[in-house]
């Protein structure tokens, strides 16, 4: 099966380069593969989230950990589940923590420790 990040844009109503793409699949196997699809794209951002829990970041060569209760709005919230799609969550709460720029080189998640971070989405 073709990875979601492609099929995601072939299923994306409108033009890109001059290719159209399928508002709905048409064929049994198109039909399958947007089901399958369905169960493995990202919702839309949100408005919000807020982050609750235990992260492990580190500082001057020693990983230590923080509890984080914080709440990300606006453009850092966009920026915040781009990272999350990007794997790279860990990053973007130690920068949060730090109020930093999420994509912020200064802090590094760390440990092999279980984190124990809880993300719910703020509404409009």
């Amino acid at each position: 099966m073709k990875s979601p990040h492609n099929l995601a844009r072939r299923f994306n109503a409108g033009t890109k380069g001059g290719e159209n793409r399928l508002a709905r699949p048409g064929s049994r196997k198109e039909q399958e593969q947007y089901r399958e699809l369905g169960d493995i794209i990202p919702p839309k951002p949100a408005a919000g989230y807020h982050i609750e829990g235990v992260i492990w970041i580190l500082y001057s060569k020693e990983c230590v950990d923080r509890t984080i209760n914080e709440d990300v709005e606006g453009e850092q919230a966009l920026e915040l589940f781009n990272m999350a799609m990007a794997h790279k969550a860990e990053k973007a709460f130690a920068n949060i923590y730090n109020n930093r720029p999420i994509e912020d080189e200064k802090y590094k998640p760390c440990s092999d420790n279980e984190w124990d971070v809880e993300v719910t989405a703020i509404e409009e």
